[in-house]
């Protein structure tokens, strides 16, 4: 992790404040079941998680989850859903919030229903956030019903939500 005072991965991410970014060094980081509880960023200072090359960008093994995140931006990164019955990420309500430019897959070999949940499970519905230019690929095959997704949406729209999910392979 360049510049990270911190020692590890898990612990950089939970620890991020607004204003910091965190350049992802190429390679391949073993992250198991990161569940980051997001502080928040502002309109001028977001949180930013990005690639330290985009050339070659780092590989995150395992299963990301932000919760509520706020102002937060993630580009340039790989994540490979590599846990039984887990997606590559998961995102839970926030705002303003973009992840971009980046390459999600994996739940075809974990059994899970898809690579990316964006929704509302223990927070209000995502507002005004962006997911976009992202290579999402290799939808699970799993067992259960009605599943096989790259991205799957479970939050219903209303006037105070909105997102836009656009430019994604």
């Amino acid at each position: 992790v360049a510049g990270s005072d911190y020692p590890t991965l898990k612990v950089a991410m939970q620890n991020m404040t607004a204003g910091q970014t965190l350049r992802l060094d190429p390679g391949t980081y073993d992250i198991g079941e990161l569940t980051i509880f997001a502080h928040s960023g502002t309109k001028d200072a977001r949180i930013t998680v990005v690639a330290a090359d985009p050339k070659n960008p780092p590989l995150l093994q395992g299963v990301l989850r932000l919760s509520n995140p706020t102002w937060w931006v993630i580009s340039g990164i790989r994540v490979q859903a590599t846990l039984p019955g887990t997606e590559a990420m998961s995102i839970d309500g926030g705002n303003d919030w973009v992840i971009a430019n980046s390459e999600f897959f994996g739940a075809s070999d974990t059994d899970a229903y898809t690579n990316v949940v964006i929704g509302a499970i223990q927070h209000p519905a995502p507002q005004n956030f962006r997911f976009t230019k992202n290579c999402v690929h290799g939808a699970g095959t799993s067992t259960r019903k009605n599943t096989d997704h790259n991205i799957y949406v479970n939050f219903h729209g209303n006037p105070n939500s909105g997102g836009e999910i656009d430019h994604n392979l």
